[in-house]
């Protein structure tokens, strides 16, 4: 059993928490959660630091709510707006999406998580990946950059 840790700030459900015990016990190595289901705010927050970073909206399943999203972000950053402001007005259309039932990303679902892959062999992240679907979830993406897991259990 090789046990599990969340990185500061991530809080998880009781279903994610056996979700990942279940995980842990079926890999050699510690799975390290990096981010649980996701607020409003920490999504628009996430998406902030992925523009500013020249990331585009169009990586997202659900494009027309990630451009509405960019929108604000462009218009924060015109406007000169501080980043609290910007991610709030992000944030504020986010929320206005989830009354409609558009969710920008799956991270929002309460059976969302991300797993690091950071650090690992091929056949660890081979071992994680079987572990997660052993138990149920599906693996919805494997990202390169950071190198990490996006989980729906």
């Amino acid at each position: 059993m090789a046990g599990y840790t969340t990185l500061a700030g991530v809080r998880l459900s009781a279903a994610a928490r056996r979700f990942v015990s279940a995980v842990s016990r079926d890999v050699a190595k510690p799975v390290v959660v990096t981010s649980g289901a996701r607020s409003a705010q920490s999504q628009a927050q996430a998406m902030y630091d992925r523009f500013k970073r020249g990331g585009s909206y169009h990586a997202f399943r659900q494009r027309r709510a990630a451009m509405k999203i960019h929108e604000a972000f462009v218009a924060g950053r015109k406007q000169r707006q501080s980043e609290r402001e910007t991610v709030r007005a992000m944030a504020d259309v986010i929320e206005k999406q989830l009354r409609s039932r558009v969710y920008v990303s799956r991270q929002l679902h309460p059976t969302a998580l991300e797993l690091r892959t950071r650090g690992c062999t091929s056949s660890e992240r081979e071992a994680l990946i079987k572990a997660c679907r052993a138990n149920r979830a599906r693996v919805v993406v494997e990202e390169r950059h950071p190198p990490h897991l996006h989980i729906q259990f």
